[in-house]
């Protein structure tokens, strides 16, 4: 079955790289301020932004959010008809537990708290879409060897 908006299942180690280099990045940045000294922008005082700039946050989270977006939208060695119907119900999942996120969140956190749950959010539809997806297919897997054992 073709499917036109799926990367060749090859791209998932691509995606797998550039997840984990943006973790490894991202991690170290956030908790301890760590920054590559050669991101640094120094931008004129009529600009949005004024004064000194580091990128190493922004690069961090292209990476993060590009390898989850490869590792969600690439292809299985056999994409069928079920894998397809896993998919869509992998992808209802993802924004149900998003929005319930987003609306306990709205009720308990403030400020901060509330900003540090938005910037979360931007990975949990793709975080869960691929625990879920994979879940799916495993559970799939094991109930297909219990048919063929019968």
């Amino acid at each position: 079955m073709k499917n036109h908006f799926l990367f060749p299942p090859d791209f998932r180690l691509y995606g797998l790289i550039l997840f984990v280099a943006g973790i490894l990045l991202g991690i170290p940045n956030i908790f301890f301020d760590w920054e590559i000294s050669w991101l640094s922008l120094n931008t004129e005082p009529r600009d949005i932004f004024s004064g000194r700039q580091n990128l190493t946050d922004e690069l961090a989270l292209t990476f993060v959010l590009i390898g989850l977006l490869i590792l969600c939208f690439s292809s299985l060695k056999l994409e069928d008809e079920r894998t397809l119907y896993l998919r869509l119900r992998a992808y209802q999942w993802s924004l149900l537990v998003n929005f319930l996120i987003i609306l306990v969140g709205n009720w308990l956190l403030y400020g901060e708290y509330f900003l540090y749950l938005m910037i979360f959010n931007l990975f949990t539809p793709l975080v869960v879409f691929l625990m879920r997806f994979y879940y799916l297919i495993y559970m799939g897997e094991s109930d297909q060897k219990e048919i063929d054992a019968e």
